[in-house]
């Protein structure tokens, strides 16, 4: 499935990452998709299709080259930009099982208020270890 005529993508999970990269790049200085392509290694023209609302579904490891190259972690997009459960399950698909449990169970503890910043960082490292293997 597209984006709607519009340019933006149907997924309201993807309207908010979208939305969550570029308000990112904003805070950044990051001025363009070239330049964003040369930081995160992701080609210009995924993440041109991607902030045109044409990728509905990017995949978690999209993700995380995209918050490597902006220097934050995944959860600041995700997090930040207020993905729900169940919209975060779009970007695991294809994952095998174990793998999307595991990806789920971290995302719903990261959003726990009670853990410290240090258990919030070691999980995030953990979800970094999962999208790089």
């Amino acid at each position: 499935m597209t984006g709607t005529e519009e340019g933006e993508a149907t997924n309201p999970g993807t309207r908010k990452l979208v939305s969550r990269i570029k308000q990112v790049m904003h805070d950044q200085k990051v001025n363009s998709v070239t330049e964003l392509a040369r930081l995160s290694g992701v080609t210009q023209s995924t993440l041109q299709r991607l902030l045109a609302g044409k990728i509905e579904a990017p995949k978690l490891v999209l993700v995380q080259a995209i918050a490597k190259g902006l220097g934050v972690s995944v959860m600041a997009l995700i997090d930040e930009g207020g993905i729900t459960p169940s919209e975060m399950e779009t970007y695991t698909e294809g994952l095998p099982e174990s793998d999307n449990r595991l990806v789920m169970t971290l995302c719903r503890l990261l959003k726990a208020e009670r853990l410290t910043p240090g258990d919030k960082a070691l999980l995030e490292q953990m979800m970094r270890r999962l999208g790089s293997d």
